[in-house]
């Protein structure tokens, strides 16, 4: 929707709220004044259109989109509440050019401002909607952003598969395992025979993506998306939206705006309005919004919402006769007036609803689309960055000489040593083409890998377990092979050799991961920070599972522990 459109259609909206609010400030003296007061409807809507330009243009570029989101909001609730006290200023001076006794007597008066600021709640709503919807948009682009990553490390990871052809290298690796005990010389040359290949393949690639200038910093909006669409703050969100109901509902106590009424009737019918506006929210977040998300037909929509803002006007209209006072009934309201006000109330009530249903938007797309968008990033991010390191040359090369030194003295060992590669080669190529595996694979794959590390690094020693009721259970593939490399690289030298310990369990309806590694006092913060491997794989943990996993890392004695706990019940978020 193009900027002028819809600055169009918010004056029109404006125009129906405008009029409800001077036809509300003059009912008492409608019968004498009739139309003569219908033209401060113009600079009421031009204060509303002021504000909504004000945090459109100054607001939301300079703080919301900046990630300055508690300024934003302090800044959008001033707005809103400096227009409902220039509207009160305003209507004391009309009343007074007119002739009439003013509303407000005394300024000073504190129950002018609390009244002004139960008042300017609705826009401060709509205010805050706009933000959200600039919000909404500038997060899109992020994600264009991490689909077009997505797409790219992609299309590099199958180019390199369709390069390397996978069945050439484990068939040439399982040829010269099957040679190894027979024959060295054999050996030495299926080995400068798959060197060969290798080294052809491998500097035919294309260039690889460069991640340091395409990988997006985790966005400024991850603590607003965490708060509008995580599981952890729904009771707060609805405390907040009570409070925000009960604020609007505030405003029918006032008979004037310096002056609350707190008699039973008043508070019964303040009361009423409360309930009705939460029907009307919890109908629309329960019942007409997953309808709406279900068939995603716009238009079947906004029916419903006006079938039920039709259900509710008149019994709102009875509440206001019956339990406030006979004014609305008596005032003599010109055909023309009664039907702008009846419009501006179902205007407000509109923009209540419309409030509620861009919220629920939100946390749809939140928790759906950009969810997902991001978690197929972070996932090909992680793919891609092991998938670079195994095929680096330099790894490859040193592997396979090493299997051919070995392969002369200690044949068992260059056995194992191929086993490792092929086992690592076999999981990179094959199953992480797959969003989960199973536990036991991850934990087969992880000995691969620390099988080739204890090879290649000086005085490794390692142990892996995996317990067997865990074993089947699923879990996102590459999830722990980030621990376990950090568990390598920083393990210290501690009594003449560097210890790794993996052991997968079941707890408490967890799957447990645990990893463990020498280290001395004073490397704790270095194992702590882990590079960008570690911190993209926290971020994709947060999108698969939001708070339903936990991870610790603590220093006890010579060890330093990771503790990462999974649900057994699958992904919190698939």
């Amino acid at each position: 929707m193009g900027v002028f459109l819809r600055y169009v259609l918010l004056a029109l909206a404006f125009t129906l709220l405008s009029s409800g609010a001077v036809i509300a400030a003059f009912l008492d003296v409608c019968d004498s004044v009739g139309y003569r007061i219908m033209w401060l409807i113009l600079p009421m809507d031009l204060l509303f259109m002021t504000a909504v330009v004000i945090n459109d243009r100054v607001a939301v570029p300079r703080l919301l989109l900046r990630g300055r989101y508690g300024a934003y909001c302090g800044v959008s609730a001033a707005l809103s509440y400096g227009l409902s006290v220039i509207s009160l200023l305003a209507e004391n001076m009309v009343r007074e050019a007119l002739g009439i006794v003013p509303r407000v007597a005394d300024f000073g008066n504190p129950w002018v401002y609390v009244n002004s600021a139960s008042n300017c709640v609705l826009l401060w709503i709509v205010l805050l909607g706009l933000g959200w919807w600039h919000l909404y948009h500038r997060w899109q682009d992020e994600i264009k952003a991490e689909r077009h990553l997505t797409d790219m490390l992609n299309r590099y990871m199958t180019e390199v598969r369709s390069r390397l052809n996978p069945q050439v290298i484990l068939d040439s690796l399982s040829l010269i395992s099957s040679t190894l005990r027979r024959s060295v010389r054999n050996t030495a040359v299926e080995i400068r025979k798959l060197s060969s290949w290798l080294r052809t393949q491998l500097y035919e690639l294309p260039a690889p993506p460069r991640l340091d200038e395409n990988c997006s910093k985790e966005s400024d909006g991850k603590a607003l998306a965490g708060f509008i669409a995580g599981r952890r703050y729904r009771a707060l969100r609805h405390v907040l939206f009570q409070s925000v109901l009960i604020a609007i509902s505030a405003g029918t106590l006032f008979v004037t705006p310096d002056s609350p009424e707190l008699t039973p009737q008043r508070v019964a019918g303040s009361l009423f309005m409360l309930v009705v506006l939460d029907i009307l929210a919890y109908f629309n977040i329960c019942c007409l919004f997953p309808r709406f998300r279900k068939n995603r037909d716009m238009r079947k929509y906004f029916q419903s919402v006006g079938l039920l803002l039709a259900a509710v006007v008149v019994p709102l209209i009875v509440m206001q006769i019956v339990t406030f006072d006979d004014v609305v009934a008596d005032s003599g309201l010109p055909l023309l007036m009664g039907v702008l006000s009846a419009a501006g109330s179902v205007m407000t009530l509109f923009f209540f609803i419309g409030g509620t249903s861009m919220v629920l938007m939100l946390q749809d797309w939140l928790s759906g689309q950009r969810r997902i968008a991001l978690l197929r990033a972070e996932t090909a991010r992680q793919e891609y960055a092991f998938l670079k390191k195994q095929i680096n040359p330099h790894f490859l090369f040193n592997v396979l000489n090493n299997v051919s030194i070995l392969s002369v003295d200690e044949p068992e060992e260059a056995e194992e040593m191929l086993s490792g590669l092929r086992g690592l080669l076999e999981y990179q190529f094959a199953e992480t083409r797959h969003d989960t595996t199973t536990v036991g694979r991850e934990a087969a794959f992880l000995s691969s890998y620390l099988s080739l590390e204890a090879t290649r690094t000086d005085g490794l020693e390692y142990d892996i377990s995996c317990d067997q009721p865990v074993e089947a259970a699923k879990v996102p593939t590459l999830v722990f092979i980030v621990f376990v490399e950090n568990a390598v690289k920083y393990s210290s030298m501690i009594s003449g050799c560097r210890r790794v310990s993996v052991r997968f369990s079941q707890e408490a309806g967890c799957i447990v991961f645990r990893c463990a590694n020498t280290f001395r006092e004073g490397e704790i913060a270095e194992v702590h920070n882990g590079g960008l491997g570690l911190e993209n794989t926290r971020r994709r943990l947060r999108l698969l599972y939001d708070d339903a996993f936990t991870l610790s890392a603590v220093a006890d004695g010579e060890y330093y522990r990771i503790t990462l706990k999974l649900p057994c019940d699958g992904l919190h978020n698939s």
